[in-house]
């Protein structure tokens, strides 16, 4: 609009907007005007193209922050957001494959069917305990809320095989850092589920 402005560029008839009304620009045995407004017309789009390049620098999320963890809230000594620490198909507690977390006896939460095999820290908190058979990690918040991650359905009886721990009882964590990664298919072969509850 500024550079059509500066050069006194106008119509020689009346009609609508839009790329047709660049015809309209033609008259008076001069194509000036309408050079200038194709001129205008590009100087529109590739700025626009340029201010949207940058603003989506600072605007657009990556495709991985977009696919975050969902949250859920504990409100325990004080309420904390739990990222859910692995990625897959969760369902409420009560319907999970083993029958004492269906019936909450270990306390309210999640069940997991895993699409990936890194589980990763909820929240920020202490590592309050790690299982030998590093199937099971209880966390507590620094709000107090305590939480439990038991990967798979009897998989305490593999004795840690297949499983991978990079945390030790009493480490300080942050919110995504990783904890624990296990062999989802070996797991599976061997005849377990690997449905994860998070309680």
């Amino acid at each position: 609009g500024l550079y059509a402005g500066i050069t006194h560029t106008h119509r020689f008839a009346t009609g609508s907007s839009g790329l047709p009304a660049v015809l309209l620009y033609i008259g008076d045995n001069t194509m000036s005007f309408f050079i200038n407004i194709i001129i205008a017309i590009v100087i529109s789009i590739v700025a626009t193209a340029i201010l949207t390049y940058f603003l989506s620098l600072k605007f657009e999320k990556t495709e991985e922050e977009n696919e975050a963890a969902p949250t859920v809230q504990v409100k325990q000594g004080g309420t904390t957001i739990c990222k859910v620490p692995v990625k897959g198909i969760i369902k409420p507690i009560e319907l999970a494959d083993d029958a004492a977390f269906a019936a909450k006896a270990m306390g309210d939460g999640l069940a997991i069917d895993p699409e990936e095999t890194t589980v990763t820290a909820p929240f920020d908190g202490t590592i309050a305990a790690l299982f030998p058979t590093k199937h099971a990690i209880g966390l507590v918040s620094e709000q107090g809320a305590e939480v439990l991650i038991d990967i798979g359905i009897d998989t305490v009886d593999l004795n840690g095989e297949h499983f991978t721990a990079f945390v030790k009882q009493g480490d300080q964590v942050k919110a995504g850092q990783k904890l624990v990664e296990f062999d989802q298919k070996k797991i599976k072969e061997a005849g377990y589920s690997t449905q994860t509850m998070f309680v």
